[in-house]
């Protein structure tokens, strides 16, 4: 790269369209980024409430119970009582809603395996080099940003799919 910085419009391309690409498998399922959002934050740290849901999501708690209204008329996240205030209430992946996460992942892993498969080793192994530096730079927006941690596994599940086509 003979000492320039690489074209950081080229990049920022590139990475929406990735980006895209991986939210394929939830839409096949109705999940917005929102709602997919919201299920990857309540199979890590459910059960949770939707003040708790919403701070993770970055978002107004009126907004958090919409969010959670059309999950649970899917069938994927349930309702229940918080044992500590009478007025709250607590919600949990069902289920359907846990086997849906694991889907969407398993499906979304699946087929970035096979477009990396697709690509000419020395651009595997270029993809795979590039992982610290692209983890890097997706650090480096996590203060201004403050994506859900619970989202954070995306890049290691890159690098898990990288390292499982190489053998």
């Amino acid at each position: 790269m003979s000492g320039r910085a690489p074209d950081a419009a080229r990049l920022r391309r590139a990475a929406l369209r990735l980006a895209y690409g991986l939210r394929v498998p939830a839409t096949r399922y109705g999940l917005t980024p929102s709602r997919l959002a919201a299920l990857v934050i309540l199979g890590k740290q459910s059960p949770m409430r939707v003040g708790d849901l919403a701070r993770e999501l970055n978002i107004a708690v009126p907004s958090g119970s919409r969010l959670l209204d059309v999950l649970a008329e899917s069938g994927f996240v349930e309702r229940r009582d918080d044992p500590n205030d009478g007025r709250a209430f607590l919600v949990s992946l069902t289920a359907d809603g846990a086997r849906i996460l694991e889907d969407v992942r398993a499906e979304g892993i699946q087929e970035l395996a096979g477009h990396l498969a697709s690509l000419p080793a020395a651009q595997r192994a270029a993809v795979e080099a590039a992982l610290p530096a692209l983890e890097a730079l997706a650090d480096a927006f996590t203060p201004l940003t403050e994506p859900p941690r619970a989202l954070a596994s995306t890049a290691d599940e890159l690098a898990e799919v990288v390292a499982l086509r190489r053998r």
